[in-house]
């Protein structure tokens, strides 16, 4: 398997992500702007790999992708709701 730089986008994504959200406010609630920016950087990232394994950049199968996509999804929400006190 040759690794290709596609592998980098949706990392890159995950790792500016946090760091450009670290200038808005966070509530404990699922409307916080943080929050919002996360959980939107994480969904950029689900889909960019999608795209990718869509068109045959990564090799990856598309059920993968959106088994990744569908964890953060429900996954992020909930995390957030558990830790909001």
């Amino acid at each position: 398997m040759k690794l290709n730089l596609y592998w980098a986008v949706p990392l890159a994504i995950l790792f500016i992500g946090p760091i450009f959200s670290l200038q808005f406010p966070s509530t404990p609630e699922l409307t916080s702007p943080r929050f919002l920016f996360l959980y939107g950087s994480m969904l950029l990232a689900a889909c960019a790999l999608i795209v990718f394994s869509l068109n045959g950049r990564l090799p990856l199968p598309v059920w993968t992708t959106s088994l990744v996509m569908l964890i953060v999804l429900i996954g992020s929400p909930m995390v957030k709701m558990l830790f909001e006190n």
